[in-house]
């Protein structure tokens, strides 16, 4: 199941469009926003619309890579740096996997926002 938001905590785009709103003080009460009726429902279903479909990977250049870039690429693959464990090359380079973020310091103006319990990842 694809989750969305920093720790996974929403279940749809929408949902995590409502809960980013509130979060960046749109430009709307996001409080009182309903998914079913109104002009907010109306903007956040274009944005989902085109956060579904409207981006697109860049394009990718056919060309022999360069010494660096090879190297690069050994290391992204080895399992000695493990990147290739949550950012899988076969697809969009991401496993869609939920990852545990360290808390930050509250900044001022800010709430605290709550770190995921670190699980045991590999």
């Amino acid at each position: 199941m694809v989750r969305f938001g920093w720790h996974g905590e929403n279940h749809d785009i929408v949902d995590r469009l409502l809960a980013g709103f509130g979060l960046h003080r749109a430009a709307w009460d996001s409080s009182e926003t309903s998914r079913e009726v109104g002009e907010d429902v109306a903007k956040i279903d274009y944005l989902a619309d085109f956060l579904r479909s409207g981006l697109l990977p860049p394009p990718t250049l056919v060309r022999p890579l360069r010494v660096d870039e090879a190297r690069g690429k050994v290391l992204f693959e080895s399992n000695e740096t493990g990147c290739v464990r949550c950012h899988v090359t076969s697809g969009e380079l991401t496993d869609r996997g939920v990852m545990p973020l360290r808390a930050l310091p509250v900044r001022s103006g800010f709430d605290r926002g709550d770190a995921m319990p670190s699980p045991s990842l590999f």
